[in-house]
């Protein structure tokens, strides 16, 4: 595949990838933008530790879902985890481990071959193709690591979020388990997150009603199980919410419950968060909006929010685009009200931002990361009404960067810095762990003029977080 068709595709896409496997490695760069890019690495003055490249299959350029998953365990154990287009009906599950704490990583394994259902929806005068995704999700708690991801079971309609639990740093996992019941519909756009103490918290939207819903199930503490799934709003008139973008979920010690998720009123596309008080059974109240309905916006971002718990605060963050251009915007609150003022989490940085993931680590530092463009915010199409369908961020001008910043547990964020930027590179959809000793880890999907990459950056310690 040549320079110009891997951009092409990639452009016809929106920024949609999926991950193959062709070999490791590093390679030359192709600067085409010098002015973006030198304002980006003006913004990466603390190097990274280590990073690390993984080429992929051009196969996959098209898919738009797939993008990796990371977590540290209480002892270092690194697990990176990525799907991979291996036939026309199969996509397999590639690990990358490290034992000591991301300093050294054996080559990625393939671990599980998941298949693929393909089918259609009809509408009037329109006929539209779908497969099935595998969507790998890893979280880690008390000394265990959890895999999630969706498997087409013998390629066919009935389709599971599944979750297998290793107690060996990601070296072997037990059978999966299932964390609905039968009547799930094609489940997808999940969430997975364990609790301090290892309860599971599994978040998915399901057609089982037409409308895509969001359904959320509490797994038992060894993983060896997963209470009924619960729905957590119907949405308006019970028509389902925005189809298109993940979920997140977060659990107090309290045994308090929230998922936040990206709703649909009247077309305006604004986050909401749905909580269920502590007890035996999760059921959740009526969902609250975390900002007035504001974006108008005929179509799906694919951009879902991402929440974290620190101390007696609930934060998030979540792109919107009511202004135009599409911004990463932040908010917390302090709990169990539920009370929240949003501001855009990095108002000094003028890119277009998008896919941010929001992590708390046990000092109760915040860790933000997101893409943004090389290049100004251009303003967004639909951002004020107009119709739009986006699978992911456009893929123009300079390139685009992954972000990083960090904030005390009251949530207001310091300057933003780019981890590894590359003109003409679009680096998107990043994941983010910590590890016992303050480490940061940080994979995203990058595509540029050669092809398709994982990548992986280790940063040190921040202080005061050095364990």
């Amino acid at each position: 595949m040549t320079k110009s068709i891997v951009l092409a595709v990639a452009l016809m896409a929106a920024g949609g990838f999926a991950m193959g496997w062709l070999a490791f490695g590093s390679r030359a760069r192709t600067a085409l933008n010098p002015s973006a890019i030198e304002t980006a690495q003006k913004n990466s003055a603390r190097p990274v530790e280590v990073e690390r490249r993984y080429v992929l299959r051009p196969e996959d350029i098209q898919a738009d879902r797939e993008t990796p998953a990371l977590a540290v365990d209480d002892k270092g154990h690194v697990v990176v985890a990525w799907a991979s287009q291996t036939g026309d009906l199969e996509r397999t599950i590639y690990l990358l481990r490290s034992s000591d704490g991301g300093t050294n990583f054996a080559p990625p394994v393939p671990w599980r071959k998941v298949p693929i259902y393909k089918f259609q929806s009809k509408s009037p005068g329109k006929t539209m193709a779908f497969s099935t995704h595998v969507l790998p999700r890893l979280t880690a708690s008390a000394g265990s690591i959890w895999l999630g991801w969706v498997e087409a079971i013998n390629g066919g309609p009935d389709v599971r979020y599944l979750v297998a639990r290793s107690t060996d740093g990601g070296t072997s996992f037990a059978e999966p388990v299932s964390v609905h019941g039968d009547k799930a519909v094609r489940p997808g756009f999940t969430s997975l997150s364990a609790g301090a103490d290892g309860t599971l918290s599994a978040s998915w939207l399901d057609g089982r009603s037409q409308g895509q819903q969001p359904f959320f199930s509490l797994g038992t503490k060894g993983a060896n199980g997963f209470g009924t799934e619960e729905l957590v709003f119907a949405g308006p008139d019970g028509k389902g919410i925005c189809p298109c973008c993940d979920l997140s979920t977060a659990r107090s010690p309290q045994g308090s419950t929230f998922v936040a998720f990206r709703n649909n009123d009247s077309g305006h596309r604004d986050i909401y968060i749905a909580q269920s008080e502590s007890g035996e059974k999760v059921t959740f109240s009526p969902p609250i909006a975390v900002t007035p309905g504001h974006w108008k916006f005929e179509g799906c971002p694919h951009d879902g929010p991402s929440l974290a718990l620190s101390g007696d605060r609930l934060h998030l963050l979540w792109m919107d685009a009511h202004t135009g251009k599409n911004r990463v915007y932040a908010a917390s609150s302090e709990l169990p009200s539920l009370n929240f003022s949003a501001r855009e989490l990095s108002q000094e940085s003028k890119g277009a931002q998008g896919h941010p993931k929001l992590l708390a680590d046990s000092s109760g530092t915040l860790h933000a990361v997101w893409d943004e463009s090389l290049d100004p915010a251009p303003t967004a199409e639909g951002g004020h009404g107009g119709a739009s369908h986006s699978h992911n961020a456009t893929l123009s001008g300079g390139g685009r960067a992954i972000m990083y910043a960090i904030s005390k547990a009251n949530g207001e964020f310091g300057t933003a810095r780019a981890l590894a930027p590359h003109a003409g590179a679009f680096q998107l959809n990043p994941a983010i762990a910590v590890g016992p000793t303050g480490d940061v880890f940080v994979a995203w999907n990058e595509l540029d003029t050669e092809g398709k990459q994982v990548v992986l950056v280790r940063l040190p310690p921040t202080e005061p977080n050095r364990r």
